[in-house]
C-alpha cells in the first residue's frame, strides 16, 4: 500500500513539475516528458499491471487538465500501453543497467508522440509528420532521455528504500 501511495505522489508531483514548470525547463521550446520517464520506470520495475495502472492514472491526469478537444482518453490510453509494454520487460531484464530504461524511455516517447499526433492531429487533416517529427518528437526524445539518466537514480532510490520497508514489515509479521 505504502508503494501505491508514493508512486501517485511521485506522478502527481512530476504532472506539476512537468506541467508548472514546462517553460523554466524546456529547451527551445521543448520540454522533457517526466511522465513517460515514471510510467516507463514504473512498468520496468513492477510488471505490466502496475506500469498500466499507473499509465492510465497519469494518462487521465493529463486528459482532464489538457485534454484534446472532445476527445477523452487519448493520454491514458497510449500511457496505459506504454506502461504495460514496458512492464513485459520487467522480469526479462536487469534494471539497474542504465542502457534499458534509456532505450525504454526513448522509444516509449516516440511510440507516445507518434501516436498522439495520429489522433490529435493526423485524424483532423493535419498532415506534417516530417515537421512534427523534426520539430518535436526527435527534440523531445533527446531531451527526455537526457533527464531519464538522472531521475533513473531517483526512482531507484525510492523504490529500493519502498522494497527494504516493505521486507523489514515482512519480517515482524513473522
Amino acid at each position: 500500500m505504502l508503494r501505491k501511495i508514493i508512486y501517485t505522489i511521485l506522478v502527481i508531483l512530476l504532472f506539476v513539475i512537468q506541467t508548472t514548470f514546462s517553460g523554466a525547463i524546456s529547451l527551445g521550446n521543448v520540454a522533457p516528458n517526466l511522465i513517460i520517464i515514471i510510467v516507463c520506470m514504473y512498468g520496468l520495475l513492477r510488471g505490466r499491471r502496475a506500469g498500466m495502472y499507473i499509465g492510465f492514472f497519469a494518462g487521465l491526469l493529463l486528459d482532464v487538465f489538457f485534454g484534446i478537444g472532445d476527445v477523452m482518453g487519448i493520454n491514458a490510453m497510449i500511457l496505459m500501453y506504454i506502461g504495460f509494454l514496458n512492464g513485459i520487460f520487467n522480469d526479462m531484464i536487469y534494471i539497474k543497467n542504465y542502457h534499458i530504461p534509456v532505450i525504454a524511455v526513448a522509444i516509449s516517447t516516440f511510440a507516445y508522440e507518434f501516436f498522439y499526433y495520429v489522433f490529435a492531429f493526423m485524424i483532423r487533416n493535419k498532415l506534417d509528420l516530417p515537421y512534427y517529427l523534426r520539430h518535436i518528437i526527435i527534440p523531445e526524445i533527446v531531451y527526455t532521455v537526457f533527464v531519464t539518466l538522472f531521475l533513473f537514480k531517483i526512482i531507484l532510490w525510492i523504490d529500493s528504500k519502498i522494497e527494504k520497508y516493505e521486507k523489514r514489515g515482512e519480517k515482524s509479521v513473522d
